[in-house]
């Protein structure tokens, strides 16, 4: 079935000009309106090595046979009128069927089915079908001239000094298609490569770029499957980068700005990051979640909230956070509506704590508090429950008695040093230091190594004709 050009009209005439040539077949099916002829759609194909040995007569009837065929979906039913260029074709249905070989008896007996009104039309004026069967003789001019090329090669001393220093490259003497002209090609890959000299060098890579503009890598395989010259890579991949239309219309993905940095938190509880998650499965009125994340330790925690309001937003991280851990020094979200009103803001401010907000559309910003979001989904459907505000205490539970493997420590731990007894030494007897970091340190105890936080030790001073160690500290 062929793509339409017009709206087809079930009470306009139709007419199939068709044509033949010695290589190709092709026809326009066209309807009438306000008196003149508009197509509504063509058709044409190869003629086969067979149909090729046909002789005038029986092309021009194959190609009134396959157009009819080939429309028979929109001919059927219909009065039209066969044109052809071929005056011979006008009488095929008064001749006698004596004078015509099978074929042509059933091209015909196929062709009577739907329509036996054949006329004549000059050659001159069967233009759309007679273009569309000679497809080779629509000329197109060569953007090289091969004679040309073929001249400068010989005189070209980068080609001469290449044909004669190489070993890896072989150049023969070929014949360009469909001409007299002969040029050296490599053909040491399988592939016939000619060499371009200096003059036509911008020429090809234009002719073969500007077909569809691809990017570098495509564009120095489309060359150098084709052509070849020192140091073509190079040159090529230049040309390329340097495309004024590319660049303007090009989406370019490859500049990056550098990552920003957050400054070291200087305590515990110093820097926030919130965020707000939702909305989720109602339970007793609460669609929402309130989370926070301390940077310093990591420290979680999830409120659950029945509606986002500034003025809720506030509240809540008041009396759940800075009720328990204080006044943070720095704030961190996104740009919510929540922690950019009037009155969060003045919340802030009246607090003395500094809001910084991450970029919008880009969460990676606020990674730690995304982080604990996938966390917290992720163990709620593993529960399978919509009860979730009644399982989020135990969520939270796990993840801070959960060992982190950078630090090997537990979040309580890190954050809440276990409260001694009374009557007992708040640190321990002095312990070999196995390995420091600015944050931590492994320390020996008794016959077990243990990582502990810089914020639980205190150095251990002995006398030299004692001192068991060279570096000690006590916990």
């Amino acid at each position: 079935m062929s793509t339409l050009l017009v709206y087809p009209s079930p009470d306009a005439r139709l007419s199939l000009t068709c044509d033949a040539s010695d290589r190709a077949l092709g026809s326009v099916l066209s309807q009438e309106e306000n008196g003149e002829w508009k197509p509504l759609a063509f058709f044409s194909r190869k003629l086969t090595p067979a149909e090729q040995r046909y002789s005038v007569y029986d092309r021009e009837l194959l190609a009134v046979y396959a157009s009819v065929r080939h429309f028979s979906y929109m001919l059927e039913g219909r009065n039209f009128t066969i044109y052809t260029d071929h005056k011979p074709l006008i009488y095929a249905f008064t001749q006698k069927h004596e004078k015509c070989s099978p074929r042509q008896i059933r091209h015909l007996d196929w062709i009577g089915k739907f329509s036996t009104d054949i006329r004549h039309i000059s050659g001159s004026l069967n233009v759309v079908a007679d273009s569309l069967s000679r497809i080779s003789e629509i000329e197109m001019p060569l953007p090289i001239d091969y004679k040309e090329f073929a001249k400068v090669q010989l005189s070209d001393e980068e080609f001469q000094l290449l044909k004669s220093c190489t070993n890896s490259l072989k150049f023969q003497l070929l014949k360009v298609p469909g001409m007299d002209t002969e040029l050296f090609c490599d053909i040491s890959t399988g592939r016939c490569r000619p060499f371009v000299p200096k003059e036509f060098r911008r020429r090809i890579f234009e002719t073969l770029y500007n077909l569809s503009h691809p990017g570098a890598k495509a564009t120095v395989k489309l060359v150098g499957d084709r052509f070849l010259w020192p140091g073509y890579k190079k040159q090529v991949a230049e040309w390329t980068r340097c495309c004024v239309p590319c660049q303007r219309g090009k989406i370019q993905r490859h500049t990056v700005s550098p990552l920003g940095t957050y400054p070291v938190p200087r305590h515990r509880f110093d820097h926030v990051h919130i965020h707000l998650v939702g909305p989720l499965p109602p339970f007793r009125g609460y669609t929402y979640a309130l989370t926070c994340v301390n940077r310093f330790s990591r420290w979680p925690e999830t409120i659950p909230l029945k509606d986002i309001k500034a003025e809720t937003v506030a509240f809540e991280f008041y009396a759940y956070w800075i009720a328990r851990f204080g006044v943070p020094g720095r704030l961190t979200s996104d740009q919510g509506r929540q922690f950019e009103s009037r009155l969060f803001r003045e919340f802030t401010q009246l607090l003395g704590v500094r809001v910084v907000h991450t970029t919008p559309y880009h969460p990676q910003a606020n990674g730690s508090v995304e982080r604990l979001h996938r966390q917290l989904k992720s163990t709620i459907r593993a529960h399978a429950t919509e009860r979730w505000t009644v399982v989020l205490p135990s969520i939270l539970l796990g993840i801070r008695v959960s060992v982190k493997e950078p630090l090997n420590v537990r979040l309580r731990s890190w954050c809440m040093d276990r409260l001694t007894k009374s009557l007992v030494p708040p640190y321990s007897e002095p312990h070999l230091v196995v390995s420091r970091t600015s944050k931590y340190f492994t320390i020996q105890v008794g016959s077990r190594q243990q990582t502990v936080s810089i914020d639980r030790l205190k150095p251990a001073f002995q006398l030299a004709e004692i001192q068991p160690f060279r570096v000690s500290f006590s916990i």
